[in-house]
């Protein structure tokens, strides 16, 4: 996936800054959907079963592992549920895959 690097000047109450923004082509295909993984997690959990748990219940764990010694390694500190996304595709069953947001607009879709 391509990314465009854009820079724009954005107003915050009443005062311009100058950022930079990240776009790209829309990765989902016709008839999939995203979801937030805490929105995912708290329409499809067990009661009780904690969000680890849960990501290892849907095959998740390899890359929620990942992502955790990433995260360490360049002291991220706003990894949370809104910023994961569960990719549902609708095919002959029902399945999802989960989209990490890496921060930056770039995405890992596993």
């Amino acid at each position: 996936m391509e990314y465009e690097l854009i820079n724009a000047d954005i107003e915050i109450e009443g005062t311009v800054y100058s950022t930079y923004l990240c776009a790209s082509e829309d990765f989902k295909e016709r008839g999939e959907s995203k979801i937030a993984l805490d929105d995912y997690y708290r329409a499809n959990a067990e009661k009780g079963e904690s969000h680890y748990d849960f990501c290892k219940k849907q095959g998740w764990q390899e890359y929620i592992d990942t992502m955790i010694v990433l995260d360490y390694l360049i002291l991220n500190r706003d990894r949370h549920g809104a910023n994961i996304e569960v990719l549902r595709i609708r095919k002959l069953e029902d399945s999802a895959e989960i989209v990490i947001s890496r921060g930056g607009g770039d995405e890992i879709i596993v």
